[in-house]
């Protein structure tokens, strides 16, 4: 099967020589999925397609103590009805980093988009001030969310919109609690570089 690289975003993790990469191989084959997925490797070495290592999470959660890379995985299933708990947690060691994924059965997704005036930002968390919704649900003027799992989208050098996704929950009819993906957006109004922001606790694009 033949596959062309069509996207690469990068994040460096603190205090290490490792990078981890977000990959998109595009599928030129009718019918059949691009391949998307979590490398970790050395900052001394290029990526390549060649014996990609993948790690087990759909997303980064965050970059927990010790450098600890915390992932979600949400297996989909429509019919999800009793189950409030996850339903494996897997612990891994790529290039000396230790990767914890846990997996949960999921049954809904939600969408969130704002507009923002500034951001700022320390080692664990990005804050975004000067809020409008433009759809999903309520948020303060200004809020903080933890970093690590950020994609940082830009058009010649300029932030086009920040995103990340977070395991929500919520209870259905029956009182259990269903687990499920809410994705955020946050475009800034004004004009921001990527270069404003650091090189930890986004993924920044490559290609």
């Amino acid at each position: 099967m033949q596959m062309e690289l069509g996207e690469l975003y990068r994040q460096l993790i603190p205090n290490s020589s490792k990078v981890i990469y977000f990959f998109r191989f595009n599928s030129n084959a009718a019918f059949t999925d691009d391949y998307t997925g979590y490398t970790i490797i050395d900052s001394t070495e290029e990526f390549s397609s060649k014996d990609i290592k993948e790690l087990r999470g759909g997303f980064v959660n965050c970059i927990g103590q010790n450098n600890e890379i915390q992932m979600i995985k949400l297996t989909w299933d429509a019919n999800f009805k009793d189950k409030n708990d996850s339903i494996g947690c897997y612990v891994d060691t790529f290039e000396q980093v230790k990767v914890r994924t846990v997996e949960y059965n999921s049954g809904w997704a939600k969408s969130n988009r704002y507009k923002f005036e500034k951001i700022e930002e320390n080692d664990k968390t990005v804050v975004f001030i000067g809020l409008k919704k433009e759809y999903g649900k309520n948020l303060p003027d200004t809020v903080s969310f933890e970093k690590g799992g950020m994609f940082v989208y830009d058009n010649a050098g300029l932030i086009s919109y920040i995103a990340f996704s977070k395991l929500m929950k919520r209870k259905n009819e029956k009182g259990v609690v269903e687990y499920g993906n809410e994705s955020f957006q946050f475009y800034p109004k004004d004009s921001i570089f990527v270069t404003d922001l650091s090189d930890y606790g986004y993924f920044k694009r490559v290609k």
